[in-house]
Formats: structure tokens, sequence, C-alpha cells
């Protein structure tokens, strides 16, 4: 597991999600995604000892974010490293997404700021975004903005309990050798502010 922390941008700015109607997207984590999709093609290509290429997936909770991932990675040379990846059905609502698994599997949870929404604390989605990978799953999220975030939990007793499920996931991950700000990503590539 990853988690490409989109707090701040390449320049140490706050990153913030826009809108279109009600539906949120953040540009950073577009770009950031397009970017690690272009990484992880080009180590594809150096290491030629697979059988078969990797099946990828990209999800969010937004439609606004699904439009935006779409339009960026349709026309993107690197999504031939990956078997059959169809931008119409690989980018994908999780709610839409439920059901399916891919190797690789992108989150991108969007929302910036102090208010977490509803979508990302009902933790039967949290459960069907993290469980659709069967090798790696890569979270693009600002980790100021989960790290808040209490999710009520089902317990044995049947009861519900509060917990800060992401800081969990994300301090697991760190623990791992996994969390990395999205700048790590950006100056692998060479783009942006070195």
């Amino acid at each position: 597991m990853l988690w490409l922390d989109s707090t701040k941008n390449e320049w140490g700015e706050p990153v913030s999600h826009d809108k279109i109607g009600t539906s949120p997207y953040n540009y950073t984590e577009v770009s950031t995604v397009e970017s690690f999709v272009e990484l992880l093609a080009k180590s594809l290509a150096v290491s030629k000892n697979q059988n078969k290429p990797p099946e990828l997936g990209i999800i969010s909770f937004y439609k606004a974010q699904i439009g935006k991932l779409r339009e960026c990675l349709r026309e993107s040379k690197s999504i031939d490293a990956f078997a059959d990846f169809d931008p119409e059905r690989d980018i994908n609502t999780v709610d839409q997404f439920q059901g399916s698994e891919r190797d690789i599997i992108i989150l991108s949870l969007v929302r910036t700021g102090p208010k977490p929404s509803e979508f990302a604390k009902e933790f039967r989605r949290l459960n069907v975004a993290i469980s659709r990978a069967k090798k790696l799953l890569v979270i693009v999220a600002s980790k100021e903005h989960f790290a808040a975030a209490n999710i009520s939990l089902p317990s044995k007793d049947g009861k519900e309990e509060e917990q800060t499920t992401y800081l969990h996931i994300w301090e697991k991950i760190k623990k791992l050798g996994g969390a990395h700000n999205i700048n790590r990503v950006i100056n692998t590539m060479g783009i942006g502010n070195s």
C-alpha cells in the first residue's frame, strides 16, 4: 500500500478542492494520479519478466473527480501498459466499482479542508474502496484532512464505536515505508519545481 499525501502541492502550498455543481474534484490529485500512472508504466516497461500486464483501476467517491480523471487519462499513452484498460470502465466511482477488482487500484479521496464528507465517513464505502486491489492500493489524499475523520464502525457487541480509521491506515502505511508527499511522485517524474 502507498499513501501519496496531497495536503500540499509541489510548491508547499495547501491544496484545495473545487466543485462542479455539488460534486468536488481536486486537480492536484488528478495530476498526481496521471504522474503516478506514468511512473508505473515506465517501471513495467523496465521489468520485462511479467507474463501479462497488470490490471489498473482508478476510483473516487465523486463523479466530478471521475470526469476529470477520465479527461486527463483518456489520451495518455501510459495506460497502454495496463491490461485492457478502458477509461470508461476502469476509472469509476467507488459505488460503481463494487464487486470489481484490479491488480492495482488508485483511490483519489479529493476532499480538503476541516470537515470530512459523509461519503468518506461511511465505513461500507471505505471498505469497498480499499478492498478492490489485489496487489497494490495507492491512496491519493490529504492526510491532514482525513486523519481527523471519525468513522462509526460496528463492534463485536453490536454497537458502533467511533474510530480514526484513516489515521490508522496512514500510520500503518507510514510504518511500512509507503507514505509520501506528492512531491516525491512529481519530482521523480521530473516535472514541476524541482
